[in-house]
């Protein structure tokens, strides 16, 4: 841990001192030069351009070597005062339309004056993966404005600005403010989904493609969005294979890939038979007909409209706004099947039948299958928890692709 010591003033000027770095690298403060890596020096010198009006006092004790510890800061500590310092400056450049001054009033929380409008703001990295977040607030609640509800109705927050710093490493978003409760109630649940289907049903895109213009991020997976007009080429290639690819990329899994490759092609009755016991099958017996994505899938094309999808929809990314009984989601998104938002969703629960009933009751279900294809939907997401955590994710993957494979090769056979 690294403390900055000495009086100084932070921002250029004549009067910016020097500050001296010292490594607590022990109970009794001993340091050595070796402590002390570039790397936080570089990150110290990009924090200190701040207006010359802050003022940061630090002690240091010459005959202990160490910084008294009711008064010194971290790293961490003079981040966060250079980060938010950074951030006044972007909010009076870019939202004196609200108020003409911003006082932080905790994490990420800004009181405007003197409105007393409250502001959700942060200044963070990946620069990408906040551009993408704020795109996607956009895009949901204009989707909901099209469809007839007013802002104050919107299931997403208004985005007052978004954008990058000029070196491109940091990236800001600046929102409103919202106190929300994580227990949605039974009003809320039935609002939510009314709301939801209105969005997804009003949300289209003028490519008429499936995908989105920035990247955006499933929990810490960066997503290929890039545009596509078949929706099973689409869920195939730039969904479920893509992470099969990547968690085979990092630890190569055949088993995953047979199964990846089973939803796509005819399935091989044969993949784990020896070559006698092969021979021996009927050839309509070795290769069916029972392909997953022809079945799911490609009905779906030509009678489904891209929609805007929030994408990581689960319970951790929905509440209840405390001051209007609102529910409210945030963050993520992309262009594609509704119903693929509800695969997410079934995975961790926290959704009741109220709201499916009135989120089918504006948008109904696609049939037939369409419980396997949530299924499929929400495979997705187990692929995406075993790229990130592997453990028993990977082996409910499998379960699930097993169980597709095998309903799909049970339907072809049926007819179905």
């Amino acid at each position: 841990m690294y403390h900055y010591v000495d009086h100084f003033q932070t921002g250029p000027g004549p009067n910016q001192n020097l500050l001296q770095a010292v490594a607590d690298t022990s109970e009794a403060g001993e340091h050595t030069d070796q402590d002390l890596h570039d790397s936080d020096w570089s990150e110290y010198m990009s924090l200190v351009d701040v207006p010359t009006a802050t003022t940061a006092k630090f002690m240091f004790s010459p005959s202990h070597h160490h910084l008294e510890p009711s008064a010194y800061t971290t790293l961490a500590e003079l981040k966060k005062m250079g980060s938010e310092t950074a951030l006044l400056k972007i909010l009076q450049a870019e939202c004196s339309v609200i108020g003409s001054s911003f006082t932080f009033a905790g994490s990420n929380r800004v009181t405007v004056k003197p409105s007393g409008h409250q502001l959700f703001a942060k200044l963070t990295t990946p620069a990408e993966q906040v551009l993408g977040e704020g795109e996607s607030l956009k895009a949901m609640r204009a989707a909901f404005l099209t469809s007839g509800q007013t802002g104050t109705e919107s299931l997403v927050p208004h985005v007052h600005a978004c954008g990058e710093e000029a070196d491109g490493r940091r990236a800001y978003l600046v929102t409103d403010w919202l106190e929300l409760s994580p227990r949605i109630d039974r009003g809320a649940q039935r609002l939510l989904g009314k709301r939801l289907a209105y969005m997804h049903k009003n949300g289209t895109n003028k490519e008429g493609k499936f995908g989105f213009h920035v990247p955006t991020h499933c929990g810490a997976t960066k997503q290929d969005n890039t545009w596509t007009a078949s929706w099973t080429e689409f869920w195939g290639n730039r969904r479920i294979g893509d992470l099969v690819r990547r968690i085979s990329a990092s630890r190569k899994d055949s088993e995953l890939e047979q199964l990846e490759e089973q939803l796509r092609t005819k399935y091989v009755a044969s993949t784990f038979l020896d070559g006698q016991q092969a021979e021996e099958l009927q050839t309509h017996e070795r290769f069916s007909s029972s392909r997953v994505y022809p079945i799911l899938l490609e009905p779906l094309e030509g009678k489904i409209t891209p929609a805007i999808l929030h994408g990581d929809l689960w319970s951790g990314n929905a509440g209840q706004d405390d001051a209007t009984g609102s529910p409210m989601i945030f963050d993520s998104s992309y262009y594609g099947h509704n119903e693929a938002e509800l695969g997410m969703m079934h995975m961790f629960g926290g959704f009741t039948a109220d709201f499916f009933d009135a989120y089918h009751k504006v948008l109904p279900k696609f049939e037939p299958h369409y419980d396997q294809r949530i299924q499929l939907y929400e495979l997705y997401h187990h692929l995406n928890h075993a790229l990130m955590f592997g453990g028993s994710y990977r082996g409910g993957a499998i379960s699930m692709m097993r169980s597709l494979v095998q309903y799909a090769d049970r339907s072809a056979k049926a007819g179905l």
